[in-house]
């Protein structure tokens, strides 16, 4: 396990949880939140990557 897993995990949660949650209020299909879900944690991933790569 990389010694960035938690950080990352805790990152992403951080940013995904509130989105996914206004996602089920909105009138999105089951495959929209999917992709969209999918979407946005590859994309806080990579957020997450660049970050580092400049604060750390």
């Amino acid at each position: 396990m990389s010694p960035d897993f938690w950080p990352r995990l805790l990152f992403v949660l951080l940013f995904y949880v509130p989105f996914s949650l206004w996602m089920k209020t909105r009138d999105f299909q089951a495959w929209e939140r999917f992709v969209l879900g999918a979407a946005a944690i590859i994309g806080l991933i990579e957020v997450f990557e660049a970050l580092r790569a400049t604060l750390f």
